[in-house]
């Protein structure tokens, strides 16, 4: 009777036992239906099953090790793309800024050398050149006062596009030197602050001429 008592026990022990360690498998029913039929056997069995949760995780993880994976050969492919672009692309090369233009300058009858603009601008301004000085003009060829309506030190500035290109702004001086010399043509633009419009240079450079020539 005792060994009936114990063997029961045994059996109900193997399924409860045998189920929660198939369960924590993830294969509760598995180890519930092999406990039941065999007992202490089903559960030996139960022990041996290998676990759904470590397949399922071991799946999740190189699923997303390939991903990874992927992802590290689709940046590589790009960065590979990219550098093969820059190499085969051109370089687009700055035009060099346009040297500031010189003049003659006389003083007290007495030629000083040539001095840009700036400088001149600047002498002027501490005093130490005179309105009453004079700049040689290639344009009209001849000697005109620095402090004159006309002269390169107050002359009015225009910004200047070329080719789509902007070079920045210029005295009129300097737009009709590179105007003759052919770097810039009539088909170039510059911005008109009165109209507040973009023109054609060759309306600019017209306008200064027929004004010198109405002056000679």
């Amino acid at each position: 009777m005792e060994l009936i008592v114990i063997g029961v026990i045994a059996y109900v022990l193997s399924i409860i036992i045998g189920t929660a360690v198939a369960t924590d498998k993830g294969r509760g029913a598995e180890g519930f239906v092999l406990t039941l039929l065999l007992g202490c056997i089903g559960l030996i069995i139960v022990f041996t099953l290998p676990s759904r949760k470590t397949q399922t995780t071991d799946a999740k993880f190189q699923q997303q090790h390939n991903l990874l994976l992927q992802t590290q050969q689709a940046q590589l492919l790009a960065m590979q793309q990219m550098q093969r672009q820059s190499q085969t692309a051109p370089v687009a090369i700055p035009a060099p800024p346009q040297a500031e233009q010189k003049y003659r300058i006389a003083s007290d009858g007495m030629e000083l050398g040539e001095m840009t603009v700036s400088t001149v601008k600047l002498l002027l301004k501490s005093g130490k050149l005179a309105g009453t000085d004079m700049y040689f003009d290639p344009g009209a060829n001849d000697w005109k006062p620095l402090g004159g309506e006309d002269s390169v030190a107050t002359e009015r500035k225009y910004r200047v596009m070329s080719n789509g290109t902007s070079l920045g702004e210029m005295p009129i001086s300097t737009i009709l030197r590179l105007t003759q010399s052919g770097k810039l043509t009539e088909h170039d633009c510059y911005y008109d602050p009165d109209t507040e419009e973009w023109k054609l240079l060759g309306e600019l450079t017209n306008a200064q001429r027929e004004s010198i020539a109405s002056k000679a």
